[in-house]
């Protein structure tokens, strides 16, 4: 992330950055979108995509909510102990 600040620096001190406000403008849009092109798929990949969550933890859901996740069970007919899902990363 400190990558388009050094560019930009170096850009400024080599005399190379447009006097006009378009083509300045132009010159940041694109260096910030190739540091989103990086950084975004490298920030995601650092946390994993599924997560956990125990059956005991839905506090701050209604109590119908609670007593669905009380009654469902696994194929084997015993009480589910966690619960999978899928961040959405």
């Amino acid at each position: 992330m400190v990558l388009p600040a050094f560019a930009l620096y170096g850009i400024e001190r080599m005399g190379l950055m447009p006097a006009s406000f378009i083509g300045s403008t132009l010159i940041q849009m694109i260096l910030f979108t190739i540091e989103l092109y990086f950084a975004l798929p490298l920030g995601i990949a650092a946390y994993p995509p599924i997560g956990k969550i125990m059956a005991n933890q839905f506090a701050n859901d209604s109590d119908d909510v609670k007593n669905q996740i009380k009654n469902y069970r696994n194929s084997d007919g015993e009480a589910l102990k966690y619960f999978e899902y899928n961040k959405g990363l």
